[in-house]
């Protein structure tokens, strides 16, 4: 799997609370719950930056980002099963 490019500083983007409509919760780029595929963490769902891109822009959907809970839980092996107790 190729690697992701860095993430940017929140200083490069810009980021920034704001009273806008223009939001990290409405942004394109963000990975539930709350992290985004362009800035560092931490992001703030009221937040913004420069990056902000409405998320019908984006070909993909929003989706959540990958981590430990996203893995299938681990096969049973032999002597594993509790239904055979």
């Amino acid at each position: 799997m190729p690697e992701s490019p860095p993430k940017l500083a929140h200083a490069e983007v810009h980021y920034r609370a704001t009273t806008l409509f223009r939001r990290c919760y409405n942004c394109g780029h963000l990975q539930l719950p709350s992290a985004c595929e362009l800035v560092e963490d931490p992001i703030r769902a009221e937040d913004t930056c420069d990056r902000w891109t409405e998320m019908d822009m984006l070909p993909r959907r929003r989706r959540r980002r990958e981590g430990p809970s996203a893995s299938p839980p681990p096969a049973a092996g032999p002597g594993t099963d509790p239904s055979a107790a």
